[in-house]
């Protein structure tokens, strides 16, 4: 539908452009206005050499500027061999206009004959000191690396028209050239006051606080850019800044705000240990889904909500939810989870160290999948099997500091001690 969308624009202006230019020609020439259409079709059909060539036999027919012009700016465009040709026959009719000087002064660029394009411009910029030629003797500026006047030029350029395209060449230099950070967050903060947020000079402004790590002023301006585009990736920026500080809190009251991304507002709640509007959320994704991963997370959050007042029921219901989703998912933390479940329970040791290896086979390296298997090795009565991966496990220096870890691995230890006396009697 794009490409149709483009297509359908390109005729409309098309059109236009006819409608235009055969003002120029007598409304009863019929001749002329089929040429005239000719030429037009021709451009569009890609055809720049046909539609110069109908467009030049115009201008020889009718000598109306409108014609050599519009065969001079197609011949530049499309870089034809014969636009030197024009310009020459342009300098006799056209060299007072202005649109004729600017194809003039962009061919000179062209050439790198920047000092002569520079003065043509200036001249022109005397007699018609609008934005539109000062920005072009800007630019020349800066071509020829004066970013100071360049500077100068597109400040007059933005005084003159307050839009956004010359607005972000005055940041431009300021922050590429100039290195002038303060500056130019002035410019683009009067911007935003004066007309409101744009996607491009809010994006700056983002880029350039982030940089900076003011993420308060980060966090506002995406808000800003999804009020006016309604596109979730700002929101999920702003959920990465919140992740980031670990600020948890204003990450919930965030998504809550906006109504968005339930399933990362779940993942929120079980970060803050508030697993009881997890679980809650967990099964209206569920129950709106039927996605097992979310009937595993009830279980996980389920579990973690009764940790401290577990009863038989509950642990039952746990297990069923778990029996029901993690099998058929294959997924590491939820095979580790129940695994290591059904071990420190003592309700089926041996299926839960099959379910840890499963999860040791998928993630081998995990230092927590090591110690469900060790503790699975224990509760079996393996303690020398059980040491092997303890060691294993408490090779990384953050597992080895927890207090679980640190008691599995005395309790294993005290087996093999233990053992170690039986077998001497």
């Amino acid at each position: 539908m794009h490409w149709r969308k483009i297509f359908i624009i390109n005729i409309i202006f098309l059109a236009l452009y006819a409608q235009n230019l055969s003002a120029q020609a007598s409304a009863d020439n019929e001749n002329i206005n089929l040429r005239l259409l000719q030429a037009l079709m021709q451009q569009n059909n890609s055809d720049a050499s046909g539609a110069i060539a109908t467009y030049r036999s115009l201008y020889n027919e009718t000598k109306q500027n409108t014609y050599l012009k519009e065969a001079i700016k197609l011949a530049f465009v499309s870089a034809d061999p014969g636009l030197d040709e024009l310009m020459k026959e342009g300098e006799n009719v056209l060299k007072n206009d202005s649109e004729f000087i600017r194809i003039k002064v962009a061919s000179l660029v062209n050439k790198n004959d920047l000092s002569k394009a520079r003065e043509l411009m200036r001249e022109l910029v005397k007699k018609e000191p609008n934005a539109q030629n000062i920005l072009i003797l800007g630019t020349i500026c800066m071509m020829q690396n004066e970013s100071l006047t360049a500077l100068k030029y597109f400040e007059e350029a933005y005084a003159l028209s307050s839009n956004e395209e010359n607005l972000l060449r005055v940041v431009d230099v300021l922050l590429n050239r100039m290195d002038n950070l303060k500056e130019a967050v002035r410019y683009l903060e009067n911007f935003r006051k004066d007309f409101g947020c744009t996607v491009k000079t809010c994006e700056l402004l983002a880029d350039i606080y982030s940089q900076g790590a003011n993420f308060p002023k980060v966090v506002e301006l995406y808000e800003e850019l999804y009020d006016i585009t309604r596109e979730g990736s700002y929101l999920d920026k702003v959920l990465q800044i919140f992740v980031y500080e670990k600020n948890y809190k204003a990450a919930a009251e965030f998504l809550k705000k906006h109504s968005y991304n339930d399933a990362m507002l779940m993942e929120i709640y079980a970060a803050m240990g508030n697993f009881g509007d997890a679980y809650v959320l967990a099964a209206k994704l569920y129950n709106d889904s039927r996605d097992l991963n979310f009937l595993a997370k009830m279980a996980m959050y389920e579990y973690e909500m009764n940790a401290k007042d577990m009863t038989k029921q509950k642990l039952d219901d746990i297990i069923d939810k778990f029996e029901a989703s993690v099998t058929k998912l294959d997924n590491e933390i939820y095979l580790n989870y129940y695994g290591y479940l059904l071990i420190d329970h003592d309700i089926d040791a041996q299926k839960g160290v099959k379910l840890v290896k499963r999860a040791l086979e998928i993630s081998p390296n995990s230092p927590y999948y090591q110690d469900s298997l060790a503790w699975g090795y224990f509760k079996l009565g393996e303690c020398n099997r059980a040491k092997e991966y303890m060691v294993q496990a408490m090779k990384d220096v953050d597992f080895k500091n927890a207090p679980e870890a640190k008691e599995h691995l005395r309790l294993i230890e005290r087996c093999i001690i233990n053992l170690n006396k039986r077998l001497k009697k």
